[in-house]
């Protein structure tokens, strides 16, 4: 999972700082693990994500940790916004309700007669054509 971590362009030169320093491949798995999360437990605002991070995250981590991961699978297209909110008991602010991105495998087609690998729809239509008109 590629990670881009930034500190917003306003925030204190530490913010900058600890962005710099951050650990990316403990980003990533975070990310995974939120992904997995949203998974297993179906869409979810941020309220009831956090509970289940800190549960099931081991190592130290800082408190908004699984925001930044949570920002991370999104950024991926792992999770996606459902269009939904849900207010938050505890602010009383609606929150964005997230769930775990469907991705369907690519169809892979092969040349009959080569072998070859054809990527492009374009290509799978044309030989498509051809073995129907010549079966």
């Amino acid at each position: 999972m590629k990670v881009d971590l930034h500190a917003k362009s306003g925030d204190p030169s530490t913010s900058h700082a600890a962005m710099a320093a951050f650990d990316e491949q403990v980003m990533a798995a975070a990310a995974r693990h939120v992904v997995a999360l949203y998974e297993a437990f179906g869409p979810m605002p941020d309220f009831q994500l956090k509970p289940l991070f800190d549960g099931t995250w081991d190592p130290p981590h800082s408190e908004h940790l699984y925001r930044q991961a949570r920002r991370v699978a999104a950024d991926n297209g792992r999770i996606v916004d459902t269009g939904t909110t849900v207010l938050n008991p505890e602010s009383k602010r609606q929150q964005i309700v997230w769930q775990a991105a469907t991705v369907h495998a690519p169809l892979i087609m092969l040349c009959p007669c080569c072998g070859h690998v054809l990527r492009r729809r374009a290509q799978q239509e044309r030989v498509k054509a051809f073995m129907e008109q010549h079966p």
